[in-house]
């Protein structure tokens, strides 16, 4: 009977511990790990972001939440569009979000532009990890940009490309 109990116990233990690893694993979040997001910083991870976004863009969820967990990940230039079903989303920066270090990737694009936000009501990006340029000739906070969106006041510290009032909270623009 102690050898079934003591089964049970460890067996209670480990999936507690398995649904509280992610500490960010409830429906209103999209985990970019969980969109394919490659860690390390030399991977490109562009799809993944797109993904994560747009899994949480048309959630129909109250609050969604895309979540660059504590890793390094390069993204080549990209845009996040909306609108979104929500009223308010957020994107939270745990870890570093790292510009290519090629003039390949902005090939076909504009190179005035490395991450972009369109046509987002209600957009708060908050971050406790890091958006690193990573010296690259481009590279300028101006490269972040925030267009045609309504309905939200500034909150945070620092805004970039600020035409309709998003809210940046605690951000890091390295160059």
């Amino acid at each position: 009977m102690k050898v079934l109990h003591g089964i049970l116990l460890v067996i209670c233990l480990v999936s507690a511990s398995i649904s509280s690893s992610n500490g960010y694993a409830h429906p209103e979040t999209f985990n970019l790990l969980d969109y394919g997001a490659i860690s390390g910083g030399t991977t490109d991870n562009s799809q993944a972001f797109l993904k994560a976004w747009n899994a949480a863009c048309s959630s129909e969820t109250e609050n969604p939440t895309v979540v660059v967990p504590e890793e390094k990940f390069l993204v080549d230039p990209i845009a996040f569009r909306g609108p979104c079903n929500a009223n308010s989303i957020k994107f939270l920066i745990l870890g570093s979000i790292l510009a290519p270090t090629t003039p390949s990737a902005w090939e076909e694009l504009n190179p005035s532009q490395w991450l972009a936000f369109q046509d987002i009501n209600g957009l708060n990006v908050t971050s406790y990890g890091r958006v690193d340029g990573r010296e690259w000739m481009y590279f300028t906070s101006s490269n972040i940009k925030f267009s045609v969106m309504q309905e939200q006041q500034p909150e945070g510290h620092s805004v970039h490309q600020q035409p309709s009032n998003p809210s940046v909270t605690d951000a890091l623009w390295q160059h």
